[in-house]
């Protein structure tokens, strides 16, 4: 890492270059710092063949060996994943939960009723075809358990995966046998490491069929991570698309079910203490990017590797508040902690249309300095954290800490400072 002091010349630290081992940590957290263990804390595709150019034309994806491409319309899904009664909340997407979801979550959380005390049983929402499944010992947690993720196709162009299934079907069981594809283990910093073991299968299943289980003991997590990628959709508007790749074409997976089935999901949109109404988009948003002002995702510059996936203490992102839209927030990478600013939470603020304090990120255009009196969302008795921000030019944003509070205008940009690129 790189922080920057005007009176000094750069000191170097550590950086990350080990991707492979990065992508594998990713998908064994991704999800779980977004979900809160029940005692920890507050806590039939009928497909109409299209041309094989839609399908040529995503560079990178592969084909799905027995998969059709797909159809028009959204409602691939034909049945629930479970019954509308036995979720209590389902968090929108783009959930922040530094220090492993810096970035705005591309999955949605469906939280069990009765998580703690009963199982809940999960069937597959349309014929789909199983193409890998992976198992993660989390080794490293208080209390070992295993879970799975699912990774399917309901056809060739709309890809999803489920995270935390703690039980499978026999169907999936006879086909996730050694020898695996990938195994790693990964220290932590815990007493035990934690270790995955990933596959590649081609299994079908139909729709309405048992999937699996989630839930049942208080250690376990209380829902299940549900991700979807469209990839007939049009790329969203990213400051720098390179960096994203196949990433760019997360979706509401509420959207693809059928009306009545849709419509009940929505009403169960909240937080992980009761239901909300956040705003508009009310599924919530994966890209802030806004290019040319501070919103969005931003990479630290001199560590952050060509794409999105690399370290997390490197990222950061300005946005809103996917539970409550009139906030805006900082989710930042532990990095920032070099600069005496406490990371971990997500910190956030009313932003204002005028002015150099707490001024509305996608406002923010100039090179000027601009303070944000933060507060964790999370913990009001938390000290808070008064934040310096400078957008050098379009690509470049500078980032310090002041204090604890803004004080008065004007300001200037603190000696020590880490800047952060597109």
């Amino acid at each position: 890492m790189l922080i920057h002091n005007k009176n000094q010349k750069p000191v170097s630290g550590f950086a990350h270059p080990l991707f492979l081992l990065i992508f594998v940590v990713v998908l064994a957290v991704v999800g779980f710092a977004g979900y809160r263990v029940v005692n920890g804390g507050k806590s039939k595709n009928s497909a109409t063949p299209q041309s094989k150019s839609t399908q040529a034309s995503i560079a990178g994806l592969p084909q799905v060996d027995g998969a059709a491409d797909c159809s028009t319309g959204k409602q691939l899904f034909t049945t629930a994943l479970m019954p509308a009664d036995k979720i209590s909340t389902i968090i929108p997407l783009g959930n922040f939960a530094p220090p492993g979801h810096i970035n705005p979550t591309a999955h949605m959380y469906y939280n069990y009723i009765n998580a703690a005390s009963s199982k809940t049983t999960m069937y597959s929402p349309a014929d789909m075809i199983v193409t890998r499944v992976t198992l993660f010992d989390n080794g490293s947690a208080t209390t070992p358990f295993d879970s799975y993720r699912i990774d399917f196709a309901l056809c060739n162009q709309v890809r999803g995966y489920f995270i935390h299934v703690i039980t499978i079907n026999d169907k999936l069981k006879a086909a996730f046998t050694q020898p695996y594809d990938q195994t790693q283990t990964s220290d932590v910093g815990a007493a035990n490491p934690d270790h995955t073991y990933s596959k590649s299968v081609n299994i079908k299943l139909k729709a309405g069929e048992m999937l699996g289980t989630g839930g049942g003991t208080p250690y376990l997590p209380g829902g299940v991570d549900v991700g979807l990628s469209d990839y007939r959709n049009p790329v969203p508007t990213l400051a720098n698309p390179a960096r994203w790749t196949l990433d760019s074409h997360y979706v509401c997976s509420l959207d693809y079910f059928p009306a009545g089935i849709s419509t009940a999901l929505y009403a169960k949109i909240g937080d992980y203490n009761g239901l909300r109404n956040p705003g508009d988009p009310k599924c919530g948003e994966v890209y802030p990017d806004k290019p040319g002002t501070a919103q969005g995702v931003w990479f630290e510059k001199g560590v952050a590797g060509p794409t999105a996936l690399g370290p997390v203490e490197a990222a950061l992102t300005l946005g809103s508040n996917n539970f409550n839209h009139s906030q805006q927030v900082f989710s930042m990478g532990n990095d920032l902690q070099k600069l005496g600013l406490t990371t971990g939470a997500v910190y956030g603020f009313t932003p204002t249309g005028s002015g150099q304090r707490d001024r509305n990120f996608a406002q923010v255009t100039d090179n000027q300095v601009y303070c944000y009196q933060t507060t964790n969302l999370n913990d009001s008795t938390a000290p808070k954290q008064a934040i310096l921000v400078q957008l050098l030019d379009k690509t470049t944003l500078r980032v310090a800490k002041l204090g604890a509070a803004c004080g008065n205008s004007p300001w200037q940009m603190a000696a020590s400072y880490i800047d952060y690129v597109r």
